[in-house]
């Protein structure tokens, strides 16, 4: 009995911390997953996107992002993204090809350190 309440504090620290690494790394896949379907959309169907009338405004950009990350970050009723912490970048290569450059800012809430 004695050597289990010495060992039950370290085991219950190590479960709490692979837990909260993999709440990160889910976390970081979504933020991902949600610049990249920015990006995407950023970047269809605009055969000229340096017109502003012939491209998808940055803020409806913006808008799937942020309904991406709420509709699948686990925050625990934390803080989720704003339009603040997207921003939307459109540039030509040095092809002459447009690219869309969706970046992402998201602060991870810890949820127990």
């Amino acid at each position: 009995m004695a050597e289990f309440v010495i060992i039950l504090l370290p085991l219950i620290i190590l479960l709490f911390c692979i837990v909260e690494f993999g709440l990160i790394m889910y976390d970081k896949a979504v933020i991902t997953n949600a610049s990249r379907e920015g990006a995407r959309l950023a970047s269809l169907y605009h055969p000229d996107p340096s017109d502003p009338a012939r491209r998808i405004p940055d803020a409806e950009v913006e808008t799937a992002v942020m309904y991406y990350a709420a509709t699948n970050l686990i925050t625990f009723g934390g803080d989720t993204l704003e339009a603040s912490d997207i921003e939307v970048q459109r540039e030509q290569d040095a092809n002459g090809r447009w690219v869309a450059r969706v970046t992402v800012n998201y602060q991870y809430g810890f949820m127990i350190l």
